[in-house]
């Protein structure tokens, strides 16, 4: 069976994109090279990789999208063994693919991003943001390598390295009168009406700290954006409880919030990063996955309620 890096990269392209057409836009070739791609491949492996619709593009078929996610791991090994051929083995180089939570990436990509690049500048990451459900499908599928996520019903075949435990807080708006406290119990904004983060996964835990606290939320608004949330109550709409901490206290919305510290004794949340073992991974890869799990623990992970410093100035 013969086979091109080259017939690889435009099925990729096309597979990411549904058309010939911005495929072969964005490879900068010909639409009749990339169609011709396509058709060896097909008969190289005897399958049919997409199907066609009749000015509508392409899509993948089962087969096909089995394949993309191969594909993709062959390409990235191909352009991490063409910098050590070129003989830049001593520098590490390619592309490493990273999906990040999209409610978590915002705060968290940005300082890690350039940590990472400030030790190796060479090598090129794309950043996908992803709800938490489909993180594990992401990685599984071979359309990241890497993922940054929080611990919630992890899938057995993840490699799950925990960069920190991450207690829950209340958030409450600016002029709250329990806002100059540093901590309190969750009893105390009993009367409260809350502003709830309602996603697929988190729900569950969120559920799971009222019924410990035997407490029965009186819900105001449900949301599925930390950034909607933050503004919410920001604005005066009620409280909320979260577990990763932005820097600063100024809603994207306007207005201001603060983070109490909870002082009861309630189930944390892991934040860390997940690779599938069974998966080879580049070499760029697996350095950028033993960045995220170090690089916090020497310096401290900032985004916690507990943390010291500028972060939780907003807390006191």
């Amino acid at each position: 069976m013969h086979y091109t890096l080259k017939q690889l990269r435009y099925f990729v392209e096309v597979g990411e994109n549904g058309s010939v057409t911005q495929a072969a836009q964005r490879l900068n070739v010909s639409q009749p090279s990339v169609s011709a791609a396509l058709v060896a491949m097909e008969e190289q492996f005897r399958v049919q990789l997409f199907v066609r619709h009749h000015a509508r593009g392409l899509t993948l078929t089962p087969s096909g999208r089995r394949l993309l996610g191969e594909a993709k791991q062959l390409l990235r090994h191909a352009d991490q063994f063409s910098h050590f051929a070129a003989g830049q083995g001593a520098l590490l180089g390619g592309k490493v693919t990273v999906g990040c939570m999209a409610n978590v990436a915002p705060i968290v990509m940005p300082k890690l991003l350039t940590s990472f690049n400030e030790v190796h500048p060479s090598v090129d990451i794309e950043l996908h943001e992803i709800p938490i459900e489909d993180i594990f499908e992401a990685l599984a599928e071979g359309r990241i390598e890497v993922a940054l996520t929080y611990g919630f019903h992890l899938e057995r075949r993840m490699d799950f390295r925990v960069i920190s435990d991450l207690p829950p807080y209340a958030l409450v708006a600016a002029d709250h009168p329990l806002a100059d406290r540093e901590g309190i119990s969750l009893a105390e904004l009993r009367t409260d009406p809350i502003v709830a983060l309602d996603l697929e996964y988190s729900r569950h835990y969120f559920q799971s700290i009222y019924e410990q606290m035997e407490m029965s939320p009186r819900t105001r608004l449900r949301v599925t954006s930390t950034h909607m949330a933050r503004s919410l109550v920001a604005a005066g709409y009620g409280y909320c409880i979260l577990n990763l901490r932005p820097m600063g206290d100024v809603a994207l919305g306007g207005g201001q919030y603060r983070a109490l510290r909870l002082t009861d004794s309630l189930p944390s949340v892991q934040f860390g990063v997940a690779v599938i073992p069974e998966i080879r991974i580049t070499a760029a890869a697996g350095v950028f996955a033993d960045h995220c799990a170090t690089y916090w623990q020497e310096s401290g992970f900032p985004y916690s309620i507990e943390a010291g410093g500028e972060c939780c100035a907003a807390a006191k």
